[in-house]
């Protein structure tokens, strides 16, 4: 087997301890897996997953970023999505189904929500890539709700990313200007915070700036009694010693003057995920995954060109999610950060011929 070929996992929160794990000494795969203690007080919000299976002969990595006051649905899907996900695989792959993948990514993610709205008041992202060899080639299966991202490419060029389910704007345009008109045409009510001089709060629904998840009943009409979001005309920032009102205004940029008072319809935040497949080549040298806390302030191609140099001035990839959650630190993320870097080169060469045991992953808190 091949020494390079490593998988880096790393959920961080500020302060990182890492840990490792060898399948044995002629097979090393290097693990770090970390959990740190956030800034702002609150238990780390993060999930992540891994786990080949040999019946689907693939591969499945999947990243969640848990909201609403908990991890409670985070948690929960990354125990229960691959069961579910490869349940499904061997189901529609026995009934000979077109897009098995597709299906079996459908299934789990709806039975996920409808398990999360019965059980849970809180919400998270889901972002799963699956993937699979098929005749000495392998395919890519993604899909994703929320603003956890994949990327995949090599250090000159980003290849494929998924686009993110948020109400970011760039250059004053909507990322996701689908996105924006799905929700408006399901009557949803779009708004920030703006004082006309200081950047413009996030747009939002139904108080999230998702615009799909999983869980949320609150926010998506699903609760048993009807709730109502009363949003406030005006809110009081503080910066340091200085006070700021900032002021509601309903997309398009219409100023509200009175509080807004919102009740979700189902329809406007939905928990259907997007789907893609690629089939990588050589030039697909490495496929990373990260909760919205790293790309907040890094764009795909930088992070891509930055593992790629990390892995030429060390030779290795191992110890590279640090490096990228040290950047993004420095670049100002106080954010819940969960990174995992594939090297696809390395994947192709030992694709099958990793065991790693029960103990995949090691959790560390750091007090």
């Amino acid at each position: 087997m091949n020494n390079g070929l490593l998988f880096l996992i790393l959920n961080i929160s500020l302060f990182f301890h890492p840990s490792a794990y060898c399948a044995d000494n002629q097979k090393p795969i290097t693990i770090i897996d970390t959990i740190g203690k956030r800034s702002t007080h609150h238990e780390l919000q993060d999930r992540m997953c891994w786990e080949y299976n040999k019946d689907a002969k693939g591969h499945l990595f999947g990243v969640m970023d848990g909201h609403g006051g908990d991890a409670h649905v985070a948690d929960c899907m990354s125990r229960e999505f691959p069961k579910l996900f490869f349940g499904n695989v061997e189901k529609f792959l026995s009934e000979k189904c077109v897009s098995p993948e597709k299906k079996a990514f459908e299934q789990s993610f709806a039975a996920m929500e409808i398990h999360a709205l019965e059980n849970f008041k809180s919400g998270s992202t889901g972002l799963f890539v699956f993937l699979k060899e098929h005749e000495k080639q392998i395919i890519a299966h993604i899909a994703h709700v929320g603003d956890s991202r994949a990327v995949c490419g090599s250090g000159r060029s980003c290849l494929f990313a998924t686009q993110d389910h948020s109400l970011k704007q760039e250059d004053e345009r909507f990322k996701r200007e689908d996105e924006r008109d799905r929700i408006v045409n399901a009557g949803g009510i779009i708004y920030r915070y703006n004082n006309g001089i200081d950047t413009p709060r996030p747009w939002r629904i139904n108080t999230l700036s998702l615009t799909r998840s999983i869980g949320d009943r609150l926010f998506k009409g699903k609760s048993l009694i009807s709730e109502e979001i009363t949003v406030s005309s005006t809110r009081e920032i503080k910066s340091g010693d200085k006070k700021t009102l900032i002021y509601l205004e309903q997309w398009e940029n219409i100023p509200q003057n009175v509080a807004l008072v919102i009740t979700p319809q189902e329809g406007q935040i939905i928990a259907e995920p997007e789907y893609m497949e690629q089939h990588l080549t050589d030039l697909h040298r490495w496929l990373i995954l990260a909760s919205d806390g790293f790309w907040d302030v890094i764009d795909n191609k930088k992070a891509l060109q930055k593992v790629q140099f990390y892995r030429k001035q060390k030779g290795s990839v191992s110890g590279v999610t640090k490096s990228l959650c040290d950047y993004a630190v420095k670049q100002g993320s106080a954010d819940d950060i969960t990174i995992i870097v594939v090297d696809l080169l390395n994947l192709r060469e030992n694709f099958h011929d990793i065991d790693f045991g029960n103990d995949k992953f090691s959790l560390v808190e750091e007090k």
